[in-house]
C-alpha cells in the first residue's frame, strides 16, 4: 500500500511540474513549435519577401555575417530589404526566422531564384525553375493538380485541360527546407488570328490587339498592334535569309496574356479580303 502511494504521489508530481511548465511559458511552448515552420518566399531580389510565422522576426544574412531583418506582419507576410553590400559579399542568403527569443533553423537560396512559365496551351502549362527540384502545382483549394522533380533544365509540364479558366494556381519549388511560391491566374485559349495577306517575303493580319504572333516551333514572337492589325516582313527576322517557295506552308500560333493559341498553318502567296477588326470585338 505504502509503494502505491509513493508511486502516485511520485506520478502527480511529475504531472504537476509539467503542468507548470506550461502555463508558466504558454509563449515559448508556442514559440518552439512554430519557429520550424517552412519559410515561404515570393520574392527573391531585395527586397525578399514572402510568408513566416506571424508577427515573427525574419533574419538574412549574406555570407560573411552580416545580417538584416524585419517583422513578419500580423498574417505571416514580410519584406526584408538588404544593402548592395550583401551582393557583393556574393550570390547565396541565408535566411531564418525567431519567436520570443528561439530562432529556427538558417536555410540557404541563391539571389533571382525564381519560377517561370515556358508556355501554356489549352492542355498543357510547362513551367521552369530550379533543376532536379521537388515542384508541385496547386490549386486555390490546396489540391495538388501536379507534382514531380524538374527535368536537368528545371523543367516540369502539367496537364491542365481539365482546369477552367480563371483557376489560380500556386507553383511551388522545395528546396533547403525553403518553399518558393507563384501564384498564376489561367487566362483563356486565344481564339484563331486571321491571314489578310501572306507573300514570299511577308505576312499580314488580324488578332489580338497587344498580343503576340509566334513562328512554330521556332518560337520567335512578333507584337500585334493595338488596333490588331499586324505585320511580319520575314526579311528582317529571318537570318540568313531564304525566301520560302510559293505554296510553301508556315505555322505559327497567338499568344495573349501568357497563353498559347492553335498552332495555325499559312500558306504562302494565299490572301483574302477581311474588313479591319476593332480593339472592342477583338478582345478575348
Amino acid at each position: 500500500m505504502k509503494t502505491i502511494l509513493a508511486v502516485t504521489l511520485a506520478i502527480g508530481a511529475t504531472l504537476g511540474i509539467l503542468w507548470g511548465i506550461i502555463n508558466q511559458n504558454p509563449q515559448q511552448v508556442s514559440a518552439q513549435q512554430n519557429v520550424n515552420d517552412t519559410l515561404i518566399i515570393t520574392r527573391s531580389r531585395a527586397p525578399i519577401e514572402g510568408l513566416a510565422t506571424p508577427q515573427a522576426e525574419v533574419i538574412i544574412s549574406d555570407m560573411k555575417g552580416n545580417t538584416t531583418s524585419s517583422l513578419a506582419d500580423t498574417t505571416g507576410k514580410f519584406s526584408v530589404d538588404y544593402p548592395a553590400s550583401f551582393v557583393e559579399n556574393g550570390s547565396t542568403l541565408t535566411i531564418q526566422q525567431k519567436i520570443n527569443g528561439l530562432t529556427g533553423p538558417a536555410h540557404t537560396f541563391r539571389i533571382g531564384w525564381e519560377i517561370n512559365i515556358l508556355a501554356c496551351t489549352a492542355t498543357e502549362m510547362v513551367v521552369a525553375g530550379k533543376a532536379n527540384t521537388d515542384t508541385q502545382i496547386r490549386l486555390k483549394n490546396g489540391s495538388i493538380l501536379s507534382q514531380g522533380k524538374t527535368d536537368d533544365l528545371g523543367r516540369h509540364t502539367a496537364n491542365i485541360s481539365h482546369v477552367p479558366v480563371g483557376s489560380e494556381l500556386t507553383i511551388i519549388q522545395m528546396y533547403g527546407g525553403l518553399e518558393l511560391h507563384k501564384t498564376y491566374t489561367l487566362p483563356p485559349v486565344p481564339p484563331k488570328f486571321t491571314v489578310t495577306e501572306s507573300t514570299l517575303t511577308e505576312i499580314k493580319g488580324i488578332g489580338l490587339p497587344r498580343g503576340l504572333i509566334s513562328l512554330h516551333p521556332d518560337g520567335s514572337s512578333f507584337l500585334i498592334n493595338p488596333d490588331g492589325t499586324f505585320f511580319i516582313d520575314y526579311r528582317i527576322y529571318w537570318e540568313p535569309w531564304e525566301p520560302p517557295t510559293l505554296g510553301s506552308k508556315l505555322y505559327f500560333y497567338q499568344e495573349y496574356a501568357g497563353r498559347s493559341g492553335p498552332v495555325q498553318e499559312v500558306l504562302v502567296g494565299w490572301s483574302q479580303r477581311v474588313a479591319p477588326m476593332t480593339e472592342a470585338s477583338s478582345s478575348l
